[in-house]
């Protein structure tokens, strides 16, 4: 699997289920030592998908929410 097919796999995941957990597993950055690309990577596939979680209506809604608070 590809990187972009990853990326677009958890964007799906994420637009069409709600997710309240996940494991990234397998990621051994000291086989990698001299770019740390899978490290890079690895940190860079959890942020888009955090950020793909938080953008589910739910959470918008919540959010949205609780900005209304504060005003």
């Amino acid at each position: 699997m590809t990187y972009a097919e990853l990326s677009q796999t958890l964007k799906s995941i994420a637009e069409r289920t709600n997710v309240i957990g996940f494991d990234f597993v397998e990621v051994n950055p000291q086989l990698y030592v001299g770019t740390g690309i899978t490290s890079y990577i690895g940190a860079h596939t959890i942020m888009e998908f955090l950020g793909h979680i938080c953008a589910q209506p739910r959470w918008a809604k919540r959010r949205d929410a609780q900005l209304a608070k504060r005003r």
